[in-house]
């Protein structure tokens, strides 16, 4: 049915998704780690925000390695880490409706793993950046992407306390 436009039609969906025969969808491992012991209090929102972050996150299949990235412009810029598209000849991005895009990069760093990429196509799905500074220790967050080129995953966490010396192999300075 997509994404409800309003919090009741949401509910109302969310209500009838987990009764009867379904119950056991909404009392599941996944949906508690997502959603705690009861459905966000904006769940309108909540799905809207997942539905449109889900269409957004995409594949990056760059030589032997691959990855996740995401749109940040409708003209096709879009994010992924460096470690992923460094040295490939050929970087194909796939969507969540399987349609596929070759992709060049624009800019590369190495020292902070991140590349920005573009393809040549319009897009409808894009995520904004935020402030992550405003988001303290404990924060809960919704991580999107597709490891191991599983596309559509999503996983509650809560933000720890990073020490930026502390740096993985890939971005040592």
């Amino acid at each position: 049915e997509g994404v409800p436009k309003d919090d009741a039609k949401a509910a109302a969906l969310a209500q009838k998704a987990c009764a009867g025969d379904h119950a056991s969808a909404c009392t599941g491992v996944g949906f508690r780690h997502l959603f705690g012991d009861g459905l966000p209090k904006d769940l309108g929102k909540a799905a809207a925000m997942l539905g449109n972050a889900i269409r957004a996150v995409v594949t990056i299949e760059a030589g032997k390695n691959s990855g996740s990235g995401f749109f940040i412009s409708r003209n096709g810029l879009l994010l992924t880490n460096a470690h992923v598209v460094e040295g490939a000849s050929r970087i194909v991005v796939r969507n969540q409706q399987h349609e596929s895009f070759l992709a060049k990069a624009v800019s590369i760093s190495s020292s902070h793993d991140i590349a920005l990429l573009r393809v040549t196509a319009t897009i409808d799905a894009v995520l904004d950046l935020g402030d992550s500074d405003s988001a303290g220790v404990g924060t809960d967050v919704l991580a999107v992407g597709s490891p191991l080129g599983l596309q559509g995953t999503a996983t509650r966490e809560s933000l720890a306390p990073f020490d930026v010396s502390m740096r993985p192999p890939c971005c040592s300075s």
